[in-house]
């Protein structure tokens, strides 16, 4: 006969996919699909809430990481917020100097990643 030690095993519901931690049931919670302890969903919901911020990127950089910083902000891709650069350049009511001025603008307003 097996002795009862008056411990119930928690039935596991998976590993969070972010710290790769261990998760029972009951303290599971699942965000787009994937499972989180609850220390790691709270770090995600804290992140969510921050308001953006328009900088200048540190990893979508080519010249002065101005159009990665637009693209990271917009939620878009950097190459066609570039692409919209370069098509600008070339408006001829915009003339030349315009689009390039505007660049350098942001390049001194934004502020590093």
């Amino acid at each position: 006969m097996k002795k009862d030690t008056g411990k119930t095993k928690k039935e596991t519901a998976g590993v969070c996919v972010q710290c790769g931690k261990a998760i029972s049931v009951d303290e599971a919670i699942i965000i787009d699909e994937k499972i989180y302890c609850k220390a790691c969903a709270e770090k995600i919901k804290m992140d969510e809430e921050k308001p953006k911020m328009l900088h200048k990127s540190a990893k979508n950089r080519m010249l002065g990481g101005v159009c990665g910083g637009l693209g990271e902000y917009f939620n878009i891709d950097p190459t066609i917020v570039r692409v919209i650069f370069a098509i600008l350049l070339f408006v001829p009511s915009l003339r030349f100097w315009f689009m390039p001025l505007i660049y350098l603008l942001l390049w001194i307003i934004m502020t590093e990643d």
